[in-house]
C-alpha cells in the first residue's frame, strides 16, 4: 500500500470528496422512507392537513435533489481518482518493463506483461472506483437502514438481523470458490495475449509458410478455453 500511496497522493482531494458525496446520497436514501412514513402516519392518519403533507413533500424533493448531486458527484470524483491513479501506474509499469533484461521478459512472458499493463491495471482501477463508491456507501446504508428500520418497526426489523449472517456466509463461500477460478482465468488470458503477440509480430512468416489456418485454429482453441474458464 505504501507503493500505491504515491499514485493516490496527487489526487487526494478526489479520493476524499468522492466518499463524502456518497455519504450525502446514503443519508438521503435513509431519510426518504422515514419522510414517507411521516406523511402517512402524521399527515394522512393524524389528519394534519394538506399544508403539512406539502411541506414534507417539498422536503422530500430537496432530499432527492441532494441525493442526485451526491450520487453524480461521488461517481465523478471516484472515476477521476481511479482513472488518474491507473494512468500514472500504467506509465510506471511500462517504464519498468522497458528496463527488463531478456531473461526477465522470458520469465514473465510477453503475454503476461501485456495482461499486467492492460487488464490487471484496469482491474485495480475498477477496484478503486467501486471502493470509493461502495466502501462507505454499503456500511453506511447498513447502519443507517438498520437504525431507521428498528425506529419504525422493531419486530419487522428483526428480519435484517436474521438475514445478515446468512448473507455474509453465502458471500464468503462464493469468494472462496470464485477466487481460484479467477486466477486460472488470468493465466489463460496471458496465453491468449501471447498468441496474439506472436501472430502480429510474425505475421509475414506465418503467411510465407502458409500457416494461417493452423494459427487460426491455435488461437481459436486458446480463445474458447478462455471463454470456458471465464464462464466457469
Amino acid at each position: 500500500m505504501r507503493q500505491y500511496g504515491k499514485y493516490a497522493k496527487p489526487y487526494l482531494s478526489a479520493f476524499i470528496i468522492g466518499p463524502i458525496m456518497m455519504i450525502v446520497e446514503v443519508i438521503g436514501e435513509v431519510l426518504m422512507p422515514w419522510l414517507l412514513s411521516v406523511i402517512i402516519n402524521n399527515g394522512v392518519e393524524a389528519e394534519k392537513g394538506v399544508t403539512f403533507i406539502i411541506a414534507i413533500g417539498v422536503l422530500m424533493i430537496v432530499t432527492a435533489l441532494c441525493m442526485m448531486a451526491g450520487g453524480v458527484g461521488g461517481a465523478y470524483f471516484a472515476t477521476k481518482a481511479s482513472t488518474s491513479f491507473a494512468n500514472d501506474l500504467r506509465k510506471d509499469v511500462f517504464r519498468k518493463v522497458q528496463q527488463f533484461s531478456f531473461a526477465d521478459i522470458d520469465k514473465f512472458s510477453t503475454g503476461s506483461l501485456v495482461t499486467r499493463l492492460t487488464n490487471d491495471i484496469t482491474q485495480i482501477q475498477n477496484l478503486i472506483n467501486m471502493g470509493l463508491r461502495m466502501l462507505l456507501r454499503a456500511p453506511g446504508m447498513l447502519i443507517g437502514a438498520t437504525i431507521m428500520a428498528f425506529a419504525m418497526n422493531a419486530k419487522l426489523a428483526l428480519i435484517i438481523v436474521i438475514i445478515m449472517p446468512i448473507l455474509g456466509t453465502a458471500i464468503f463461500a462464493i469468494v472462496r470458490v470464485a477466487f481460484p477460478r479467477f486466477q486460472t482465468m488470468q493465466k489463460q488470458l496471458d496465453s491468449v495475449n501471447s498468441d496474439i503477440q506472436e501472430n502480429l509480430t510474425n505475421v509475414r512468416v506465418v503467411k510465407s509458410f502458409v500457416r494461417t489456418d493452423y494459427e487460426e485454429q491455435k488461437f481459436g482453441k486458446a480463445n474458447e478455453e478462455l471463454k470456458r474458464k471465464s464462464l466457469h
